[in-house]
């Protein structure tokens, strides 16, 4: 059985959909990735541990050449550029070029089609198993006969496409008009124009990047096709609906709800109205914790509650060499410091202002250490410790380290904290993905009191809960666990003991594996014979 998983991503640091392809070969599967090319270290095609991963950075050369046009058109009108005119000639000769120099009716059309990306490829993939490029490569020239019910969609797609194009190129052109009129004419109305032109200029890229992502997933003829995020489920849903195949579904995370100050009410509604039209339709969902997949269950009304896979990371043993540096090395600090670790995304919305004033009021043997990938906003928060005056002396902001020298680090922490604020609905029903690396390194939790932080804390008792993420309740709980070794001592073991039994995920990914089973079986009997799984908690929903 061929699966294509679809992501917005280069795939590499993608954890979780790494080991779920993974695992999805060790089964016995063929399986492909269609990802992003984002930049040049990206090849367009690799092979990583029997995972086939197809890249596509988006471009097309005549919807380049026509955006560089249009965006150099309202300096041309001001007189102060000449370049309409060579970009006008460019456009003649790569349509001359391309399209009227071919000699048949049916070869400038798909001279025309490859232009613009919105071409079906002529030859389509067998369905057999290519276990090397070379292999791959000799599959991709061989030969499969469209179906009637195929070329008819098909056809439907494409001619969709190319008379959206046009429209999305005159609404780009026209808010370039609006940007330059506008600031002109009145002060007061370039804002607006700046928004109708910051929006098309995001619009046409994304539309071209689908069609991209469409044409190569389409060129696979997957079984199984699996949507990865909200914004790969229109290409996933058109590619299993032509093919004629199954999708799944997997639903990271309340999209609509994660980072609600940079979304507008408009954008909430479209991510939650598109989400619930795909997801009724997808032959399995999955998600990330139980009280996800009730929202989902009961916001979409879905005839099954999604299966809960966790994001745990999987077991290893793990032992210190010499080149392994401790904790307190690596901070500069002397081995009887106790460290109050954040591992993660270095973000707003993480409530980590809140941690840095929690820093001033623990007991003078903790210092807090924030550990991770930032995208710049370690140096707001090194700012902010600064001014504090406890950057380097009581709080150490550090970049990521490699994922597997992460729990040789972690086993030094006295204990690890979660502050995300209860305001983000996707934060308060999630489970942070840290909570799992702590446990599985022996490390207490220190977490609010969000419902599924909660119920997995108490289940395994493993760490404590706090009201909030004030500054008093985080510091008031270091203190405790500092004041009462032996408490500290006592969920450490119950962490260990909770990761060699459950918190693993050599034993999660078994319900990951009950979702293939079914769907191969519904791709050779028409219908799954496995009982659907239910999450922990179904009675909930």
């Amino acid at each position: 059985m061929r699966v294509c998983h679809i992501l917005t991503n280069p795939y590499s640091y993608d954890n979780r959909v790494r080991k779920e392809c993974e695992h999805l070969v060790s089964m016995g599967f063929d399986v492909h990735v269609v990802a992003l090319k984002s930049d040049a270290t990206h090849k367009a095609f690799e092979v990583i541990n029997g995972v086939k991963v197809h890249r596509t950075d988006g471009r097309s050369p005549l919807l380049a050449t026509l955006g560089r046009l249009l965006v150099r058109i309202p300096l041309a009108l001001s007189g102060r550029s000449d370049w309409v005119g060579r970009s006008v000639g460019n456009v003649i000769r790569v349509v001359r070029v391309n399209f009227v120099q071919e000699s048949s009716f049916r070869g400038k059309v798909s001279k025309l089609m490859r232009m613009i990306r919105l071409v079906y490829p002529k030859n389509l993939i067998q369905r057999k198993s290519a276990h090397s490029e070379d292999e791959l490569e000799e599959a991709l020239r061989e030969e499969v006969a469209f179906t009637p019910g195929q070329k008819l969609k098909v056809v439907v797609l494409l001619s969709a496409g190319v008379f959206l194009a046009p429209f999305l190129f005159i609404g780009f052109l026209a808010s370039k008009i609006l940007f330059f009129v506008f600031g002109k004419l009145n002060r007061s109305l370039k804002p607006l124009a700046r928004l109708i032109r910051r929006k098309f200029n995001n619009l046409i890229p994304q539309y071209v990047r689908r069609l991209n992502y469409l044409e190569k997933a389409l060129y696979l003829q997957a079984d199984v096709y699996q949507a990865n995020d909200w914004d790969t489920l229109g290409v996933t849903y058109l590619s299993s609906k032509i093919v004629g195949s199954n999708f799944v579904y997997d639903s990271h995370e309340l999209y609509d709800e994660s980072f609600p100050n940079r979304k507008s009410l408009l954008q909430r509604a479209y991510i939650r109205a598109l989400e619930q039209f795909y997801a009724r339709r997808a032959a399995e969902v999955v998600t990330v914790s139980n009280e996800i997949a009730r929202v989902l269950k009961q916001r979409y009304r879905l005839r099954n509650a999604p299966i809960v896979v966790r994001n745990i990371q999987p077991l290893v043993k793990f032992e210190k060499s010499d080149d392994d540096h401790s904790f307190h090395d690596l901070i500069g600090v002397e081995n009887e410091m106790r460290i109050v670790v954040y591992a993660g995304l270095i973000t707003n919305g993480r409530g980590l202002e809140e941690l840095l004033r929690a820093a001033t009021l623990m007991d003078e043997s903790a210092v807090v250490v924030i550990m991770g990938p930032s995208r710049g906003y370690d140096e707001h928060l090194k700012r902010i410790a600064s001014e504090m005056g406890v950057l380097n002396k009581k709080v150490y902001i550090l970049d990521p380290v490699p994922p597997d020298k992460l729990p040789c680090l972690l086993q030094d922490a006295y204990v690890g904290v979660i502050t995300t604020p209860t305001s983000v609905l996707s934060y308060y029903y999630g489970l942070s993905n840290k909570m799992f690396s702590y446990v599985q390194s022996g490390v207490p939790i220190i977490s609010i009191d969000h419902p599924e932080k909660a119920s997995f804390i108490r289940t395994f008792d493993v760490g404590l809960l706090i009201q909030d993420n004030r500054p008093e309740c985080i510091a008031d709980a270091v203190n405790y666990l500092i004041s009462s070794p032996w408490e500290r001592d006592r969920l450490s073991k119950n962490c260990l003991e909770a990761a060699a039994n459950e918190i693993n995920w050599q034993k999660e990914v078994q319900k990951y594996e009950r979702v293939y089973v079914r769907m191969y079986e519904r791709l050779l009997f028409g219908k799954p014979l496995t009982q659907t799984d239910q999450p922990i908690g179904e009675a909930a929903c």
